[in-house]
């Protein structure tokens, strides 16, 4: 266990708890990031929709 300035303990597990909860934030903010994307048309793929994706996959 290493200590901070303000002596708070931090663990291997307060550590993987915060990468979980900024892995969630990010992929919130790509999603919307998207969302805003195919709003404004500037994607750049065949695919707008996931749902043209997944038939493209199944076919």
């Amino acid at each position: 266990m290493t200590k901070t300035l303000n002596q708070k303990e931090i663990t291997i597990q307060k550590l993987e708890k915060e990468v979980s909860t900024l892995r969630k934030k990010m992929f919130l903010y790509e999603t919307l990031q998207a969302e805003k994307e195919i709003e404004k048309g500037q994607i750049k793929g065949p695919f707008k929709r996931g749902k043209e994706i997944i038939n493209h996959i199944k076919s």
